[in-house]
């Protein structure tokens, strides 16, 4: 049983703490530990206030000790969660490690170190490229929080990474409605806008050569697109059975539509159906090898499934892809971006 006078100390370095009176706050909590050696959330925080105070290793001790007392002590995981990304920002593992542990025992953690848990774990699954990942915690965060900036650029980030520009920078624009003069944000938003602007005319460029070229293609192309946006909106609802079935009707329309095969693989593997989503992958590789997005996601199902050289391979292929589109596409004055077309009929 913790006694009082092992409390009084605990709050008054709390108190201590919060008003930046580190050295205060260490004493403190040393004197509730002296007189209640098994005061679990008094070593945590006194290992917060030995990492405020550059004693990394001391502070590493501390939490050890609280966790060894109390294994169901939330905060301690996760304020080590949040050490660690300060002290150690490519421990990103053991990040998330903590952050699950704390959010598995959410009725002993508050609601702003809840919102916080999943705010590190996304940054910390955006940095391992679990991009899938990383969204569905903003998501959790922003319902916790909707007023932190932070959470809206790491979600933004990750959506960026999946090609998603038109809703990352939707992300981009609601950070810096919460905190405007944001520079990160507002850079964001500055080139996003100007690669929007720069692909719709290209898009448009690229639907005038189609139309002049082959009409006949075109309006095949438009058929297959309309089921095509109807997946696309099954998918933003997460009705990927659903979904799934517009894109084979999509397919059924036109057999060489890349983006219906690669968009097939994204729903299955939101459904866990990785050979599946794989066989979309290669497929969507296969009419288009300069399909980045492809190579990406299919490096991310490789990982799921253990093939650490083959999702490598992919994943860096993918990066080159990207960094050599404008080159790799533009291939001779006649040659146009397909996916630019068919990607245009489902918007």
């Amino acid at each position: 049983m913790i006694s009082k006078k092992a409390e009084y100390f605990f709050n008054s370095g709390i108190e201590n703490l919060m008003k930046n009176e580190s050295e205060n706050a260490l004493k403190d909590f040393n004197k509730a530990i002296e007189i209640f050696p098994n005061f679990s959330s008094a070593y945590a925080y006194r290992a917060t206030t030995k990492y405020l105070l550059y004693d990394d290793q001391g502070g590493w001790n501390d939490f050890e000790k609280a966790i060894n007392i109390d294994p169901d002590n939330a905060d301690a995981y996760f304020q080590r969660a949040c050490m660690n990304k300060y002290i150690n920002p490519d421990n990103f593992q053991e990040m998330i490690n903590d952050c699950d542990k704390a959010i598995a025992i959410d009725p002993n953690i508050s609601m702003k170190n809840l919102t916080s848990a999943y705010s590190v774990r996304a940054y910390a699954r955006l940095s391992l490229n679990d991009y899938g990942g990383s969204i569905d915690d903003c998501n959790k965060a922003i319902i916790l929080n909707p007023k932190d900036a932070m959470i809206y650029i790491n979600r933004g980030n990750a959506k960026a990474s999946l090609g998603d520009i038109e809703s990352a920078l939707n992300d981009y624009k609601k950070a810096l409605e919460i905190k405007p003069n944001h520079s990160f944000a507002e850079d964001q938003v500055i080139d996003f806008e100007n690669y929007l602007k720069k692909e719709k005319e290209d898009i448009e460029l690229n639907q005038k050569k189609l139309m002049e070229m082959n009409p006949d293609f075109y309006i095949k192309l438009k058929d297959a697109s309309s089921y095509s946006n109807r997946g696309i909106g099954k998918l933003a609802t997460m009705d990927y059975y659903g979904a799934i079935n517009d894109f084979n009707k999509a397919i059924e329309k036109d057999h060489n539509y890349a983006t219906a095969y690669y968009l097939k693989g994204s729903a299955n593997f939101k459904i866990s159906k990785l050979e599946d989503a794989i066989t979309g992958f290669n497929k969507a590789i296969e009419i288009n090898p300069y399909y980045y997005l492809s190579y990406k996601e299919r490096g991310e199902v490789k990982l799921k499934l253990g093939d650490i050289p083959g999702s490598k391979e992919d994943l860096e292929k993918a990066k080159e892809i990207e960094n050599k589109n404008e080159n790799a596409i533009d291939m001779n004055e006649l040659t146009f971006d397909y996916k630019k077309v068919i990607d245009s009929f489902n918007r």
